[in-house]
């Protein structure tokens, strides 16, 4: 749901369609939700050994963490601790998923090289919001 200040839904249907300086979690948060859940990856690719994204992949990187996006942005506006939302949980299975699905990508194409994924502001990918 994207709501205003108060906690009210914009549209009366829980969605608005869009994140602005007037939602809850706002445009700016969403952003660094979406910087975090890319530097995310880049750590969670490197425990299988994965340093460099070949740029053929990068697509499939901005996907696969866009479902952490996803978990951390219902995360931002969830009064669940315990962490047992059915869309945050979802989106958490699959993030992890991807991580592991990409990894076995990358390293099975290793040869064919490709690139360094851009780091911080410099990914053209992190705004995923």
């Amino acid at each position: 749901m994207t709501a205003d200040g108060s906690g009210n839904s914009i549209d009366g249907t829980g969605y608005a369609g869009t994140f602005t300086a007037g939602t809850f979690p706002t445009a700016t948060a969403v952003e660094e939700l979406c910087q975090f859940a890319a530097d995310d990856l880049e750590l969670a690719l490197a425990t299988y050994g994965v340093d460099e994204i070949p740029t053929g992949h990068h697509a499939r990187a901005q996907h696969v963490a866009k479902y952490q996006a996803a978990a951390l942005v219902e995360d931002s506006y969830r009064d669940d601790p315990d962490g047992s939302a059915s869309a945050t949980s979802s989106n958490v299975a699959l993030y992890l998923k991807g991580v592991a699905g990409l990894a076995a990508l990358i390293n099975g194409q290793a040869e064919q090289g490709g690139g360094t994924l851009p780091g911080g502001a410099e990914r053209g990918w992190a705004g995923m919001s």
